[in-house]
């Protein structure tokens, strides 16, 4: 391709338009060579090919990004999801903290009959088990698993893969499976 010499070629172009004259004639004519002409269509013809293939990288973009938006969305969906049932746990369970409570309390007002009825053992065998109902282990460590499969199923979702999060996804399911909120 030869080089082509833009500016010559405008004003040339430019002086014909304002008045035609036979020497403005032969002037652009003289510069408006094949070779430029030839050159000036490759040009075209690669900035065409340099169009579409941005276009296309373009639509590929718009895609990734269609698709980064419904699993966002999704995501979403899903954390929603799961605040609602967690707190519906989460009042379940304080309901049941609450009638333990009362129910300790009960006790510990009515101690003196319920050793006479059931004796000290009886007694013993009754406040170990309301120790044992404030911890639950078996509860926390249910709850620690679904929030890592939560964050698992997160990890797949494309829009993680993406960002190339999936690392920090690993080590948070982790973290949660130790039942550290570290």
């Amino acid at each position: 391709m030869s080089e082509i010499n833009s500016q010559a070629l405008r004003e040339a172009a430019v002086a014909i338009e304002t008045v035609a004259t036979p020497q403005k004639l032969l002037a652009f004519r003289m510069k408006v060579t094949p070779q430029v002409v030839l050159a000036l269509l490759d040009e075209r013809d690669a900035l065409n090919e340099r169009l579409a293939e941005l276009e296309a990288d373009l639509a590929g973009l718009a895609e990734d990004h269609q698709k980064a938006t419904e699993s966002i969305k999704q995501a979403d969906a899903a954390v929603k999801l799961a605040h609602e049932k967690f707190s519906a746990l989460a009042a379940e369970n304080e309901l049941a903290r609450k009638a333990v409570q009362e129910f300790c309390d009960v006790v510990g007002d009515s101690t003196e009959v319920i050793c006479e009825e059931i004796g000290r053992d009886g007694v013993l065998v009754i406040l170990e088990a309301m120790k044992a109902t404030g911890n639950m282990p078996a509860t926390d460590a249910f709850l620690a698993e679904v929030r890592a499969q939560g964050v698992e199923m997160m990890r797949e979702h494309p829009s993680i893969k993406l960002c190339s999060l999936t690392h920090i996804c690993d080590e948070l399911a982790a973290q949660l499976r130790k039942g550290g909120n570290q």
